[in-house]
């Protein structure tokens, strides 16, 4: 099925129709379903029989039927793009290095600086060769 084929009315339809029939396959009642959800009975007919409603209903009804797993399956996490990533990195510390402070920018020179001081020396009557372990 194309998803682009349906309209936003018919796909809130189907998502209400398949909230019923995941309901229905739970072996819960609306009754029992609305009540463990706080709504009433009008607003969650109109959510399972016309797809209509608050999306926090889609969550609490997903909650209360113990199927939260469904919402990763309906949007799941975009994977991190790393050139997108670099690319905000980038354009923060262009915007510090205008004179415009940036948490980002601070960062950066605090770490440069601390790479350039001297190195920790070990103190003298420890050398490299006699460290106890």
């Amino acid at each position: 099925m194309d998803p682009y084929a349906l309209s936003d009315d018919a796909w809130c339809k189907e998502i209400g129709s398949r909230l019923d029939l995941l309901r229905q396959s739970r072996g819960m009642s609306r009754e029992y379903l609305g009540s463990e959800m706080g709504v009433s009975q009008p607003t969650l007919r109109k959510l399972l029989d016309e797809g209509a409603g608050k999306l926090s209903y889609l969550v609490a009804a997903l909650r209360t039927m113990e199927a939260m797993d469904k919402l990763e399956l309906f949007i799941a996490p975009e994977p991190i793009n790393p050139a997108v990533l670099w690319r905000g990195i980038r354009k923060d510390l262009s915007v510090s290095a205008r004179g415009r402070s940036s948490s980002v920018y601070v960062k950066q020179r605090r770490f440069e600086e601390e790479e350039s001081s001297e190195p920790t020396k070990l103190p003298k009557d420890r050398s490299k060769d006699k460290l106890e372990w």
